[in-house]
Parts: structure tokens; C-alpha cells; sequence
């Protein structure tokens, strides 16, 4: 019979709610292992709860630094999941980072539309689909006259609002 389940206060790893993500995702790994099955789903979703919880990247790495130390304590869990848990909780993090990233680089901050990047992607994207589903691309450009007048007399953040 494998041996009884302990599993971390919440608050020995962060009082806060990284402190509870980071207590299910050793909870996950106690449970795998007293299960006996492999690495599973349930321990990749507990990572990348994790790694939501965590902040920006830079905090993730200190947190990720906390949980592996935890973890290596744990004598009941060997060295390898230890090794694997931290994978997939790094991998869930720069999985996030890049999203975030790929996001910022095609929306405009301001009014949280896509910007030309985004255009030039999705314009070849329609494009490609309106010559497949041999269906008409409509293309609407709107102007705001005067912007540029503002925007050069005022200042962009006139122009802004």
C-alpha cells in the first residue's frame, strides 16, 4: 500500500495565491506518485496554473526557484519528477511569456485594436480564404481627417483622445 498522502500547508511556499497554486501543483505530484501513474494531465494543468499565478517571468523564475527546493526536500519524490515538474512550469511560463508577447506585438496599446502587423497577418489569412471559398474580401479604411494637424499642433496625446 503506497504510503499516506502529506501535502504542503499553502503558506510554506508563498502566503498568497502562488503559495495555494504552488501547493496544488505539489499536491499533483503526491498524488501521481501515490497513484503510480505517469506524468500526467492533471500535473500539466497544475503547472500551468502555476505559472499564472506567478506574475511576470522575471517573478516566475524566483517562485519556480522556491518550488524546486521544496520539492528536492520532499523525500518521497524522486529526482526526476522534481526535474519534470519544473520543465513543464518553465514551459508554461514562456508558453505564456510568448502569447503575451505576440499580443502586445499586434494590438495597439491605445485602443487594444490590431495594429498593421496584425492587418498584414490577417489580411493574407482572408485573402487566402476568399480565393479558396471563391467568396468576395471587402476592405473598409476609415481616415480621421485632421489627425495629423492635431497630432502635430496639439501632440499625440491630444490626438489621442
Amino acid at each position: 500500500m503506497p504510503p499516506a498522502l502529506v501535502l504542503p500547508p499553502p503558506g510554506e511556499l508563498a502566503g498568497d495565491s502562488v503559495g495555494r497554486a504552488a501547493a496544488s501543483l505539489v499536491a499533483a505530484v503526491l498524488s501521481t506518485l501515490h497513484e503510480g501513474g505517469p506524468f500526467d494531465e492533471k500535473l500539466v494543468d497544475a503547472a500551468e496554473e502555476f505559472s499564472l499565478t506567478t506574475g511576470t517571468p522575471l517573478d516566475a523564475i524566483a517562485y519556480i526557484s522556491r518550488l524546486r527546493r521544496h520539492l528536492l526536500r520532499l523525500e518521497s519524490v524522486p529526482r526526476e519528477l522534481t526535474d519534470d515538474v519544473i520543465d513543464a512550469v518553465l514551459h508554461a511560463v514562456v508558453a505564456r511569456s510568448l502569447a503575451e508577447l505576440q499580443d502586445q506585438a499586434l494590438t495597439d496599446p491605445l485602443t487594444g485594436l490590431g495594429n498593421r502587423r496584425a492587418l498584414d497577418r490577417d489580411f493574407e489569412a482572408e485573402s487566402a480564404r476568399a480565393a479558396r471559398t471563391e467568396r468576395p474580401l471587402t476592405v473598409m479604411v476609415i481616415d480621421v481627417d485632421g489627425l495629423k494637424q492635431l497630432n502635430d499642433s496639439r501632440g499625440h496625446a491630444a490626438g489621442d483622445e
